[in-house]
């Protein structure tokens, strides 16, 4: 299993071919690909607001994983953390891996110089 970032689901929108190899690599393999609610949110908020009907029919082929409060809380640490040492890397990112965390998934991700100072969280970059 894995979970793709907001960045991901953009890029395997915009059919990026590394990230369409690795995908279909994993789908290939058996592993269930997620995306979290956050990322929904994201791709919601973005401009222009909404998502476009192609990133819409994209999001039916991946089991969608709700935001959880243990996840709330664990982002709210991660954050903590990551400003107390100067490596804010942002809210969203935070509660995008916390999910992550929380599920023992790695996150495919584009935007590896933000995710990468979260300990113990597992990546796969493309």
């Amino acid at each position: 299993m894995a979970i793709l970032d907001t960045s991901a689901i953009i890029d395997l929108a915009a059919q990026k071919e590394k990230l369409v190899e690795l995908v279909t690599k994993l789908n290939t393999n058996g592993d269930d690909l997620l995306i979290s609610t956050i990322s929904i949110f994201e791709l919601a908020s973005s401009k222009p607001s909404g998502i476009d009907p192609r990133r819409k029919r994209l999001l039916e082929f991946f089991e969608i994983v709700n935001f959880t409060e243990n996840q709330a809380e664990l982002a709210g640490l991660i954050y903590r953390s990551l400003l107390d040492r100067g490596l804010d890397i942002g809210e969203i990112d935070c509660l995008i891996a916390a999910v992550a965390l929380d599920k023992q998934q790695v996150l495919i991700t584009s935007n590896k110089k933000h995710f990468e100072r979260i300990e113990g969280l597992k990546m796969e970059s493309y």
